[in-house]
């Protein structure tokens, strides 16, 4: 499933999975993979800077709990949805 990703996504997903596993949940929720992209090392990806811009951080999002299960974790329902067509075009008027 994840062969068409690049290795940056890729990398999203895996630290998603460790953020839910870390708050005690059985699937990646949209705030997971928020954090997966905060997690990401280094200063030179563009969502990692604008999240951090809009004042989130990993410790934000993620509360601890108790360890979750092993393994893959499924996506929550919904969480894997693509945005509508033109969701991030601009209008210009």
């Amino acid at each position: 499933m994840f062969d068409r990703f690049t290795y940056g996504a890729r990398q999203v997903v895996v630290l998603a999975q460790e953020s839910a596993r870390r708050r005690g949940s059985g699937q990646i929720e949209s705030s997971d993979l928020l954090g997966g992209i905060l997690l990401i090392p280094g200063d030179d990806e563009p969502a990692t800077h604008l999240l951090r811009a809009a004042g989130l951080s990993a410790e934000i999002l993620h509360a601890p709990g108790e360890p979750g299960p092993a393994g893959n974790i499924p996506f929550a329902p919904g969480t894997k949805r693509a945005p509508p067509p033109g969701a991030n075009s601009i209008e210009r008027s």
